[in-house]
C-alpha cells in the first residue's frame, strides 16, 4: 500500500505544472517514503518470524507430550501385545515428527482392540454375571438378564439393589445373595465378588451346586485316600507274610528250649502286625449294630491286637471290654458274673504271668463253682496252633481257636458261629 502511494504520489508530481526544483522535491520525498515502507516491511518480518518460531516451539512441545501419552498408556497393554515404537530421528521435521505420531496411534489403537474384554468373554457363560461401574451396572450376559427378566438395555445404569439384590451372608469375596426373578420367585445363590477400581464382577451359581462340588471333592479325597491306604498297607501285608514263614522255618530248625522261649513270643508280635495290616487294607462294608447286644471280653497283652480286635467287633455292634492279662480277666469274671456274664472270651495265649490256658482252666473253675449261670465261649488266638497246642486248648476249656494273623472277615464269621444271633450276614469283606 506505501508501495503504491509512493506511485501516485510521483505521478501527480510528473505530470504536474514544471516547477523549479520539482524533481528534487519529488524525489527526496520518495526517497523518504520508500525507506519509511522498507523498515515497516521489516519490522512486520520481524514479527512474523517470531511469532512463526513461538508456534513451532508451543508445537514441538505438544508433539513430545502427546507422544509421552501414548507410550503411557501403551504401557498398560499386556506383554504379549506391547511393541517398542521406534523414536523419531533427532533431525526430523515437524511434519514427519505429526506424521509418526499419527501412524503410533492407529497402531496403539489396533492393538488396543485386541484386548480380552471380561464382559466378551462372559457373555456366553451359563453362571449369570454383573458387571458394575461405580456401583452400576454396565454389562450382563444372557443368564441374568434371563434371571431378571430384564433386558441389557434396562438393566444399564441403574444399581443392583433395584433388582433386589439382597445380601444374605458373608463380607468378603465370596458371599451369598438372594435374587428375585423376573416371575417374583427368590433365588440363593453363592456370588464371587471381583473388583478392580471403579470396577466389581459379579459371577453367581446356585448355592447347593457348590455344596454338591465340595460334597464330590470331599468324595474324590476320600477315594483317593483308601487307595493309598490299601496299597501301602497291602505292602506291608506282602512283606510280612514271608518273614511268617520264614520264623516258622527257623523254629522248627531251632533248639527245642530256646524256641519255647522266645519264637513263639516273638510271633506273636509279628501276628500283631499282620492283623494291624490286614484289618486296615480291608474295607468292611455294610456293618450293622444289633439291638441284642452281645458282651466280649478280649484277653491280650498286645495293644495293638487288643485295640483292633476291639474296633471289628464294635462297629458290628457288639460290646467289647479288653484285658491285658489273665489275672484282670478272671478278675472281670467275678465282677460280672452275677450282672451279666461275657457270652465270647477272646483269649491270647502267650501272655507274660499267668498265660491263655491256666486263664482258661481258672475261668472254668470258677464256672463251676456258681450255680445258675450259662457257659462262656472261650476261644484261643494264637500264632502256634498245632495238633499238640490244639489239644491243649480243649483240655483246658476251651471251645475253639483263631489262628494269628486274622482278619476282620475271620473274626466276625468266628462269633457269628458261636453266637448267630449277633452280627448279621453281613461281614467285612
Amino acid at each position: 500500500v506505501l508501495v503504491l502511494l509512493v506511485v501516485l504520489v510521483q505521478g501527480m508530481a510528473w505530470f504536474a505544472p514544471p516547477r523549479h526544483n520539482a524533481w528534487l522535491e519529488s524525489t527526496g520525498l520518495l526517497l523518504l517514503m520508500l525507506t519509511g515502507t522498507g523498515l515497516t516491511a521489516l519490522a512486520f518480518l520481524y514479527q512474523l518470524h517470531y511469532r512463526l518460531s513461538d508456534y513451532e516451539r508451543e508445537g514441538q512441545s505438544r508433539l513430545a507430550d502427546t507422544r509421552q501419552q501414548l507410550a503411557e498408556i501403551e504401557q498398560q497393554l499386556p506383554a504379549w501385545l506391547a511393541e517398542k515404537v521406534a523414536d523419531d530421528p533427532p533431525d526430523a521435521t515437524a511434519l514427519e515428527r505429526l506424521q509418526g505420531l499419527h501412524d503410533h496411534l492407529v497402531e496403539l489403537k489396533t492393538r488396543m482392540a485386541q484386548m480380552p474384554r471380561a464382559d466378551r468373554l462372559l457373555l456366553p457363560c451359563r453362571r449369570p454375571f454383573l458387571l458394575l461401574y461405580q456401583g452400576h451396572i454396565v454389562s450382563a450376559n444372557t443368564a441374568m438378564q434371563q434371571l431378571l427378566g430384564q433386558k441389557l438395555k434396562t438393566l444399564v445404569g441403574t444399581e443392583p439393589s433395584q433388582w433386589n439384590f439382597n445380601v444374605a451372608v458373608g463380607h468378603g469375596p465370596t458371599v451369598e445373595m438372594r435374587i428375585m426373578d423376573g416371575q417374583q420367585r427368590w433365588h440363593a445363590l453363592r456370588v464371587e465378588r471381583l473388583e478392580a477400581g471403579p470396577y466389581q464382577l459379579l459371577l453367581c451359581e446356585p448355592s447347593d451346586t457348590h455344596l454338591y462340588s465340595e460334597l464330590l471333592a470331599s468324595r474324590e479325597r476320600a477315594r483317593e485316600d483308601s487307595r493309598l491306604k490299601s496299597r501301602y498297607l497291602a505292602l506291608l501285608q506282602r512283606e510280612l507274610e514271608p518273614l511268617l514263614a520264614e520264623l516258622d522255618q527257623n523254629m522248627q530248625n531251632a533248639d527245642p528250649g530256646e524256641a519255647m522261649q522266645s519264637w513263639p513270643r516273638l510271633r506273636e508280635r509279628l501276628a500283631d502286625l499282620q492283623i494291624l495290616a490286614t484289618s486296615l487294607a480291608d474295607e468292611p462294608g455294610n456293618r450293622q449294630r444289633r439291638a441284642a447286644q452281645l458282651r466280649v471280653l478280649v484277653v491280650d497283652d498286645g495293644p495293638v491286637s487288643r485295640m483292633l480286635t476291639s474296633q471289628i467287633l464294635q462297629e458290628q455292634g457288639i460290646q467289647v471290654d479288653c484285658v491285658e492279662s489273665g489275672a484282670e480277666a478272671l478278675e472281670r469274671q467275678r465282677q460280672y458274673l452275677r450282672r451279666k456274664p461275657y457270652d465270647l472270651v477272646l483269649m491270647d495265649i502267650f501272655m507274660p504271668g499267668m498265660d491263655g490256658v491256666e486263664t482258661s482252666r481258672r475261668w472254668r473253675a470258677h464256672e463251676a463253682r456258681t450255680y445258675g449261670i450259662g457257659r462262656t465261649t472261650l476261644v484261643a488266638l494264637t500264632a502256634n496252633a498245632t495238633e499238640h497246642d490244639r489239644r491243649r486248648f480243649v483240655r483246658a476249656g476251651m471251645d475253639d481257636y483263631l489262628a494269628k494273623p486274622y482278619g476282620p472277615r475271620q473274626l466276625v464269621e468266628l462269633v457269628r458261629r458261636w453266637h448267630p444271633a449277633s452280627p448279621e450276614d453281613r461281614i467285612p469283606t
